[in-house]
């Protein structure tokens, strides 16, 4: 029987999440991972969409907790399923004006425009992405919305490289928050500067 999506997004998280997170001291309680250090205690929890299920084409879980960590770091949504559905789910977002610079990366491009002229064949309106084309031309917050859409399209759903990939990074980055959180308070202004500074000579990107 094949491994389906949800069971995929599991063994994704206990290999690249869990079982690194045991080896520099977390340990296992229910369902988070927790670290004491000199009185500190760090907090690492994953969530699952309550729908998923082993029959469905995708599935995806997030970063719940630690609170401290949320507020300067973004772990997901991490979707895990079928080219199709990543597909689908972009043109349904109705920002088609990026669709090359997202989906062409990660090797969707062309599937994208494949699927996008069927679907205007089969159907006698335009589809919802069309109804609100050069959606980004009328608003100043252009890069907020491309970056919206990379965190959500940033791997390809249905490549287990391409998904192992930013469970790595985005680990790092979340080992970096905890190990400079033990010598300077979140709080402090002079925290997100310092954060963002140990991010770029780790070749990572903040996206607090």
């Amino acid at each position: 029987m094949a491994e389906s999506w949800l069971d995929k997004s599991h063994r994704y998280a206990k290999e690249e999440f869990e079982i690194p997170l045991k080896e520099v001291g977390f340990k296992k309680n229910g369902n988070s991972l927790i670290r004491k250090i000199n009185g500190n205690e760090q907090l690492f929890r994953l969530q699952w969409t309550p729908f998923g299920s082993r029959d469905h084409n995708f599935n995806y879980f997030w970063f719940a907790g630690d609170d401290s960590a949320k507020k300067y770091i973004t772990l997901g949504p991490y979707f895990c399923g079928e080219d199709i559905v990543q597909i689908s789910s972009f043109i349904n977002s109705g920002n088609d004006d990026f669709a090359e610079i997202i989906l062409d990366p990660i090797g969707l491009y062309r599937l994208y425009k494949n699927h996008l002229s069927k679907l205007l064949k089969s159907i006698s309106i335009d589809p919802y992405c069309l109804s609100i084309k050069k959606y980004s031309n009328q608003t100043n917050n252009y890069k907020d919305n491309i970056q919206s859409l990379y965190w959500s399209h940033r791997h390809r759903w249905s490549s287990e490289e391409s998904f192992r990939e930013i469970l790595k990074k985005d680990l790092k980055s979340f080992l970096i928050f905890f190990d400079l959180a033990l010598k300077l308070n979140p709080s402090e202004k002079k925290f997100v500067s310092i954060f963002k500074k140990e991010l770029k000579k780790n070749s990572l990107t903040f996206y607090g």
